[in-house]
């Protein structure tokens, strides 16, 4: 098992995505694509931060990052042609776009801000996040 493999399983991802696959409210897609990034950097994120440290000098590291953040667009492509087939989307957006810009709001770096340098709690991130997943892809 890989290291992204261990930080999924830590993280709790598998049962949340199989919630979001199941549920046909937009809004909830959202909510638990928010929820997954929280529990990511809340149970793991120690280890992430590591892993971006480390990426640039040492190729497993950077082997691990890189894995993570396809598998990440890979889910968002998927949530993102679903919206589609619900008519969703706002009209403007084709599900490969609204998965560019959710993979923008779901960086590191704004979790940095918010989480660690502005000390917003964890809570107010998800909602946050999943109100500005939902203003930017959602009709």
């Amino acid at each position: 098992m890989g290291l992204v493999d261990l930080l999924d399983e830590e993280a709790g991802i598998a049962a949340t995505y199989a919630d979001i696959r199941r549920t046909e409210d937009p809004h909830e897609m959202l909510r638990l694509t928010s929820r997954i990034h929280r529990q990511i950097r809340e149970r793991c994120g120690d280890i992430v931060a590591l892993a971006r440290e480390g990426a640039s000098t040492d190729r497993r590291l950077a082997g691990a990052l890189g894995e993570g953040i396809r598998r990440r667009h890979a889910a968002l492509k998927t949530i993102t042609k679903s919206l589609y087939s619900q008519k969703a989307l706002r009209y403007d957006l084709d599900p490969p776009t609204a998965a560019d810009i959710a993979a923008v709001l779901l960086t590191d770096e704004i979790c940095d801000v918010l989480v660690d340098q502005r000390c917003w709690s964890y809570d107010r991130y998800e909602h946050w996040l999943a109100d500005a997943l939902a203003q930017q892809l959602l009709r």
